[in-house]
């Protein structure tokens, strides 16, 4: 999150958010503290799997 935050400002909490190459969900998990919805997406099966796993815990 501090990556973004310096690279985008204050994002704007309380919308959806959406992590293109989310892997295995490292970023989604701190979105997901600010944002009503986030939405991963990511080419591997395997990695959206692990992301959905992360997620859970």
């Amino acid at each position: 999150m501090e990556v973004a935050t310096r690279h985008y400002g204050k994002l704007d909490a309380g919308k959806t958010a959406l992590d293109f190459g989310c892997g295995v969900g490292r970023l989604v998990i701190p979105l997901a503290q600010q944002f009503v919805h986030v939405i991963g997406v990511d080419v591997s099966l395997s990695m959206l799997n692990e992301a959905k796993a992360n997620c859970a815990a």
